[in-house]
């Protein structure tokens, strides 16, 4: 799963104006007379008297309302009803502001890019999956640190090969299965295998990822080796079991040697 250090986190906390924020949705702050002191409505819910406080040098915000409170992640988390994980990466994006209206959820409204084209077929949307999950592999140092470890440092050979990392963030950036456009593309790439028909979730998740490239836009194979903290999960033997699924294949393919196709392009 995706994980954030603190140092990212505070990062994010000192960049972001907690009142610009909350106004962004479509209330109005007060300044009280105690400096970064701030009060309006609370536009979580129906709020007639101002019972929002908010103070800006402290990021922090409390409803006398509803009861919420807490920083900017806890503020977009119940404005748009994401998920931490998903919070930190729509402010990132900044991608936040005004509640979705006429009784959609904002959580319906994927405010991300969508990297996935709707109209691209099979094997390009696993190109286009592949390359997601490579981008995605610098955001991750337990990632990194584990390519290393297995002699994978090379940045060339990594890009050329489109290693990548599952974060599990792809889900966030693909509409919701509520609306027609989400459905239909989540149930296609649960017939690619790149999401578990099982639980809607992505398949490789917590996985490095290997595509095997047909061409300079198409895959037809996807593996994974799951790592935990950085190192590989190990089993009663001290072995690291190696995962690997077949995207775009009506059976899974045969599971190599837990040390082959690593090993293969740390040689490159």
């Amino acid at each position: 799963m995706a994980r954030f250090s603190e140092e990212e986190l505070d990062d994010i906390r000192r960049n972001i104006d907690i009142v610009t924020l909350i106004e962004s949705y479509g209330t109005k702050l007060k300044e009280r007379p105690t400096p970064n002191e701030y009060i309006g409505c609370c536009p979580l819910h129906e709020d007639t008297t101002p019972s929002l406080f908010v103070n800006r040098a402290k990021g922090q915000w409390q409803c006398k309302g509803c009861g919420k409170q807490g920083d900017c992640f806890d503020w977009v988390m119940a404005a748009e009803k994401v998920s931490f994980r998903h919070a930190v990466e729509l402010l990132k994006a900044k991608a936040v502001g005004v509640l979705a209206g006429n009784g959609t959820k904002a959580a319906f409204a994927r405010r991300l890019d969508n990297p996935i084209a709707s109209t691209a077929e099979d094997q390009e949307q696993l190109f286009q999956v592949a390359e997601y999950y490579h981008s995605r592999l610098k955001e991750n140092p337990d990632a990194i640190a584990y390519l290393q470890s297995r002699g994978l440092d090379n940045a060339e050979a990594i890009a050329k090969f489109k290693i990548g990392f599952c974060d599990r963030t792809l889900g966030l950036r693909i509409p919701s299965n509520q609306i027609k456009a989400g459905k239909e593309q989540r149930t296609r790439l649960t017939t690619l295998g790149v999401i578990k028909e099982s639980t809607g979730h992505e398949a490789l998740r917590g996985c490095i990822t290997f595509p095997v490239l047909l061409s300079e836009n198409k895959v037809g194979e996807m593996y994974g080796r799951r790592i935990m903290r950085g190192t590989p999960k190990t089993n009663a033997t001290g072995t690291c079991p190696v995962r690997m699924l077949a995207y775009g294949t009506p059976k899974r393919s045969k599971r190599p040697k837990k040390s082959s196709y690593a090993s293969r392009l740390s040689t490159h």
